[in-house]
């Protein structure tokens, strides 16, 4: 296609017997337009993998994974950062603390400090 970009993905959750955690990932393609001449698209194998702990009665769950796509042009398009997540619910108010650290192709790590409210 000419299209500014799309991906296709399959997404997965497999618990772990007898406990509150999974094995949480996804996997794709992932295309994107360019704007070059030469080759006006770039496209690449998107990915998510790690483990996920839930733990209702505390109102705790912990994340730990990374992601990214990799891209065939070698000018940057393989960014893939690595992620953590705690979330403490308290009655109807959720306080995050997410982390992420990037790797190859992204030079960035980033601190989310922050509270959702959950209306019903």
């Amino acid at each position: 296609t000419d299209g500014p970009g799309y991906w296709i993905d399959l997404g997965w959750g497999l618990p772990f017997k007898g406990t509150g955690g999974k094995w949480v990932g996804t996997a794709g393609f992932y295309v994107w337009q360019t704007n070059e001449d030469a080759l006006r698209q770039n496209d690449a194998f998107l990915f998510a993998n790690g483990i996920e702990w839930n733990w209702p009665a505390n109102g705790v769950m912990l994340q730990a994974y990374a992601a990214g796509y990799l891209g065939y042009k070698e000018n940057g398009d393989k960014p893939v950062l690595l992620r953590a997540n705690f979330e403490k619910k308290i009655k109807k108010t959720v306080f995050l603390l997410h982390l992420q650290h990037g790797l190859n192709d992204f030079d960035y790590s980033t601190v989310e400090l922050g509270t959702r409210f959950v209306f019903r």
